[in-house]
């Protein structure tokens, strides 16, 4: 593993906390969904299934979810630009 040292450290625990930050403002079903996805990196469908929602709503609740964390560590990083798989 590659060592940053403790700068490299204290941004990530910066960086931890703001995502904590922004995931704590997406309301539930939105925060359920965007924890299992992206998270837990379990697939759409599974998260459809675990929360007794269908696919297209995962989705959804996803896309809304990513787009307001973005805008949350927008705020806090001007320069952030957050990377999502497909």
């Amino acid at each position: 593993a590659m060592d940053g040292g403790p700068a490299f450290e204290a941004g990530q625990t910066e960086l931890r906390q703001a995502l904590w930050r922004a995931i704590e403002t997406l309301d539930g079903r939105m925060r359920a969904v965007f924890w299992m996805r992206d998270v837990e990196g379990l697939e759409t469908e599974e998260v459809a299934e675990a929360l007794g929602i269908e696919t297209p709503t995962v989705r959804v609740h996803l896309f809304k979810a990513r787009a307001r964390v973005r805008e949350v560590l927008r705020d806090t990083y001007p320069d952030y630009e957050m990377r999502t798989k497909r």
